[in-house]
């Protein structure tokens, strides 16, 4: 068993001794016989001392040990097997010893469990003066059992649980069932080596606590909501809810006892040996932080002076001394002396804080002082003590309390540390250490070395003693700094071979540095006799007035002490576990607002599409199509003249033809004279006549040409004149030839030199420019009707083509618009899928969160107060939490703060530069909002930004840029939500 050392002097140990050795003795003799009373002199002085010892804790051991609790491992904190003994009280319990059990678990190993036995303080309204007092208590819990269980069970969750067998948390086999009165009740077996046992327990519902049925046949969730509880007074039952609480965290963690002790060596290394700390009721400190802020209020907006130290080093009194209230020396009733006020305060809200006179704290709240001036604007805080002998719970909210002054206040003109001389010597200067230790971890590091008063309040009253002078305690300082700085040394050592005790080694250091700060600023220590009608009082006031003030940021009160260390450790548990929630919660309602916004998006789209896919009729009959009927009777007509003008210009060509052949005809040359002669004969031709064009000698029987000069034919001479029409040749013949070759002589002239035939010639010749005029005319009437036609014959294919074109664009369009609305029809069938699961999420956050709702705004309050760390998680959690409240209270003015996108202007619609919504194009190739631009053509009808006319169902909705939009926002939401889960999870 680990021995306790408690930081009594000796005579109070002596007291508790004697105290002890009495207890022992009555314990061994019969209850009923009553101890010695005390007289009310001495009940009423040594009420002022009462020890709350720390718990003896047993190790675990197998059920064949005899005088164990029979009571399943992990019995909520609430439900313990320790009884109080009050130091005071006349009357003792009865020790009740339970014959030999042992119990079966789930996992099938036995164990008992740790047995926690504590002297704790209690009033005097709750100890009981004999037995007969507890076996009362024993008959009026079991007299209850029927009304708690009538009022504490609900009936849906009753209806589900009836013939249902489940397992608890501890392992049993649980029937639930109606008993007579048709209340619910649990047969639980509990099996031993040697057989089982039946027991009949009422069950306890928790109120509120609700489930499926679904739920309740699963045996995970039996494990978790089913526990059997073995209550102080006997009074059991079958829990089933969470009646072990959240214990702040939401969390279902196993609750473990308080310290941490070592298992014996005999265990295994499984659970039986786990220990660790306790969890905080986080929403049972709710009130608390009420009643702590009503308290800041007396310090807000004013100079505060702080006086940190100990538990009973004297702060209370030192504060009502400098607030200029006597103090006189009391007998205590014991042999020894406390300060109390001579006289009764005149204000009694100024006395807000008792003179404590023993070991155990007074000052539960930061109690504030004020001067007998009203007016002034400087008070004193006289701070609980570091080493509180409350329980954990209560210091915390000491801490949470003093952390709410130092941040109402307007600036902290000074801290004043009050050190009991004592502290140096008595248990080789732990309480030293304690308070500079703690005095470190409070202040930061750069606090300068004039912000802090060290004041020695010896408190050893005149006569009775000799009281240490200032010169004194510094040398014991010093000592104490040479102790310390010999262990620090012998740390380092043992860190650079290897044994890296950190922590030891940075509470070593912060330990010195405040020591070094009291010994190098002498000029700011001062012992004072607070009996000495206020003389030490102008003292403190002079060095007071030296002293540079301390900035609230200065202030840590996240490592200062290992309590609110746990707590703040916890309390960022806590809000991580909740901002993942409130997250989820509110992202789900986010995107289910997002998504219904979607949703209207989409009928609208669906809406537009269809109006102009009613509009769009690919066989409705164009506007072109009457031009074309028209346009096709004046190319019939066309062509019908240029048919009669073909005929009537073939008519002219033809009669130009045969004129034409009759001049060429006339043209021609026409034989003048002719003459035969026989080739092997001499020849005399001659010629006179008209003129000739030509003289043509021919071979009857073959050719001999005019000009040849061979060996057969020979003209001895020619003479030619043409003009003249004269010809003269002579020919020698050869009688060699043959008779019968012979040659013929032409000669030709042309016909239009007759006389008759020039007539004709000019005839024709006039003849012949009178039929071309007119073959010109009809040519030109033909070429112009020819061009007429065949513009019209380009007008129609021009129509033609562009009918076409428009019908095939229109079937385009029809398809096209049709894809479009099918593809916005499934977004929005996504967005209602997506919007369903939402909910889902949605509904599961909501549940989880309402179940902690005291929780969750005890967390919103404490970190809005500073409480706890001060990351960018605590930012985050209040701006969730504001906003879930918002959404709970249905607030439509709230402005979500929480993300706000900026879209560039390429993404903004130009008549309000805000982001698209329904994005549409006009026909002149601008975009504006869907909603923007009808508004705008309400009053105008034309482009907001080239002011060309429009017409609304001439919009066409802009998907490019809708998605460009959509994108761009879904960019940013992911980064955020990837931020937020990097804040959510750093590691």
């Amino acid at each position: 068993m680990k021995v306790v050392t408690l930081p009594f002097n000796q005579y109070q140990r002596l007291i508790a001794r004697l105290l002890l050795f009495g207890f022992l003795l009555e314990s061994c003799s019969n209850l009923t016989t009553p101890v010695h009373p005390q007289p009310a002199s001495e009940i009423n002085a040594s009420s002022d001392y009462r020890a709350t010892l720390p718990p003896l804790h047993t190790s675990t051991t197998t059920a064949e040990v005899a005088s164990i609790n029979q009571a399943p491992p992990n019995q909520p904190q609430y439900f313990t097997t320790q009884r109080p003994i009050e130091l005071t009280s006349n009357t003792y319990p009865k020790t009740i010893v339970q014959e030999k059990k042992s119990i079966k678990h789930i996992d099938k190993r036995t164990k008992a469990p740790i047995t926690d036995t504590r002297l704790v303080k209690r009033s005097s309204k709750t100890i009981y003066k004999d037995n007969q007092n507890l076996v009362a208590v024993q008959k009026a819990s079991a007299a209850k059992r029927t009304t708690v269980r009538r009022s504490n069970v609900t009936p849906h969750m009753a209806t589900l649980l009836k013939n249902q067998i489940c397992t608890t948390r501890e392992g049993y086999q649980v029937k639930f069932e109606d008993n007579e009165n048709g209340e619910l009740q649990a047969i639980v077996e509990e099996h031993y080596p040697t057989g089982f046992i039946r027991k009949i327990l009422p069950v306890i519902i928790e109120p509120g606590f609700s489930s499926s049925e679904a739920a309740v046949t699963n045996p995970a969730w039996q494990k978790q909501f089913i526990q059997i509880i073995k209550n102080c007074v006997g009074v059991d039952y079958v829990g089933v809810g969470r009646m072990e609480g959240l214990l702040g965290g939401g969390k279902d963690q196993k609750k473990k006892g308080k310290g941490k002790e070592k298992e014996s060596d005999s265990e295994t290394d499984d659970d039986d040996n786990e220990s660790g700390e306790d969890e905080f009721q986080i929403q049972d400190i709710q009130p608390f932080i009420e009643e702590g802020t009503r308290n800041a209020e007396k310090a807000k907006g004013k100079k505060t002076i702080l006086l940190l130290g100990n538990t009973g080093a004297g702060k209370t009194t030192l504060a009502k001394y400098l607030t200029e209230n006597r103090l006189v020396q009391k007998n205590n009733g014991m042999g020894g002396f406390i300060a109390e006020l001579k006289d009764e305060p005149k204000d009694p809200q100024k006395d807000c804080s008792t003179i404590g006179h023993g070991y155990t704290s007074s000052t539960f709240l930061p109690a504030i002082f004020s001067t007998q001036d009203s007016e002034s604007e400087k008070v004193y805080c006289d701070l609980p003590g570091f080493d509180h002998t409350g329980p954990e719970e209560e210091q915390v909210k000491i801490s949470i309390a003093t952390q709410l002054i130092i941040n109402s206040a307007a600036d902290i003109s000074g801290v004043i540390a009050v050190i009991d001389p004592l502290d140096l010597v008595h248990t080789r200067g732990n309480g030293m250490r304690t308070l500079s230790l703690t005095l470190s971890q409070l202040l930061k590091g750069d606090i300068k070395p004039n912000s802090i008063l060290f004041v020695f309040n010896n408190k050893i009253p005149s006569g009775l003693g000799t009281k240490e002078n200032l010169e004194n305690i510094h040398k014991q300082i010093e000592a104490l700094i040479k102790v310390e700085e010999n262990k620090l040394e012998k740390i380092t050592k043992q860190k650079k071979a290897g044994n890296k005790n950190n922590k030891e080694y940075k509470q070593t250091r912060q330990i010195l540095s405040m020591l070094k700060m009291i010994r190098d600023n002498k000029t700011n220590t001062l012992q004072v006799d607070l009996f000495d009608q206020f003389e030490s009082k102008s003292q403190i006031e002079k060095l007071l007035q030296d002293l540079q003030p301390i900035s609230q940021d200065n202030f840590n009160f996240s490592e200062y002490d290992e309590v609110r260390k746990k707590f703040n450790k916890q309390l960022d548990e806590i809000v991580v576990d909740l901002f993942s929630k409130l997250m989820a919660f509110v992202h789900a309602h986010e995107s289910i607002n997002k998504n219904n916004e979607k949703i209207e998006s989409c009928e609208t789209l669906i809406n537009l599409y269809q109006a102009h896919i009613d509009r769009l009729n690919p066989e409705e009959a164009n506007q072109d199509e009457p031009k074309i009927l028209e346009l096709q009777q004046h190319i019939q007509v066309y062509g019908q003249k240029i048919a009669k003008l073909e005929r009537k210009k073939a008519a002219s060509q033809n009669t130009i033809a045969d004129l034409t052949r009759e001049e060429a005809e006339l043209d021609t040359d026409d034989q003048v004279c002719h003459w035969i002669y026989n080739a092997y004969g001499d020849a005399d031709i001659q010629y006179n006549g008209p003129p000739f064009t030509t003289i043509e000698i021919t071979g009857l029987y073959g050719n001999i040409p005019p000009t040849k000069r061979g060996e057969q034919v020979q003209f001895k001479s020619e003479f030619i004149d043409k003009e003249k029409g004269i010809y003269k040749a002579t020919y020698k013949g050869y009688v060699y030839l043959q008779p019968k070759e012979k040659f013929d002589v032409s000669i030709y002239g042309k016909k239009r030199d007759e006389a008759a035939n020039k007539a004709r010639i000019g005839q024709i010749n006039k003849e012949l420019e009178q039929q071309q005029q007119v073959l010109e005319q009809y040519g030109q009437e033909i070429e112009d009707a020819q061009r007429s036609r065949s513009y019209f014959q380009d007008l129609v294919a021009r129509y033609t083509a562009n009918i076409q074109k428009q019908r095939k664009q229109v079937a385009n369009r029809n398809q096209l618009l049709e894809k479009e609305r099918g593809r916005i029809q499934r977004e929005k069938n996504t967005a209602l899928l997506e919007n369903s699961k939402q909910e889902e999420t949605k509904k599961d956050a909501a549940i989880y969160l309402a179940e902690r709702n005291n929780l969750i705004t005890a967390v919103y309050n404490l970190i809005s107060k500073g409480i706890g760390s001060e990351t960018r998680l605590t930012k985050k959690y209040k701006e969730y939490y504001q906003y879930y409240q918002s959404i709970l209270d249905q607030d439509v003015s709230y402005a979500s703060p929480l993300f706000k996108i900026k879209f560039p202007k390429s993404l903004c619609c130009p008549i309000l530069q805000d982001k698209f919504l329904d994005p549409v194009i006009t026909p002149c190739e601008h975009t504006f909002s869907h909603a923007n631009l009808l508004d705008w053509l309400q009053r105008k009808k034309d482009c907001p930004t080239c002011r060309t006319s429009i017409m609304d169902h001439k919009l066409l909705p802009n998907l490019s840029m809708r998605d460009a939009t959509e994108q761009f926002e879904a960019k940013k939401i992911k980064q955020y939500r990837r931020e937020l889960e990097s804040i959510l999870h750093p590691n």
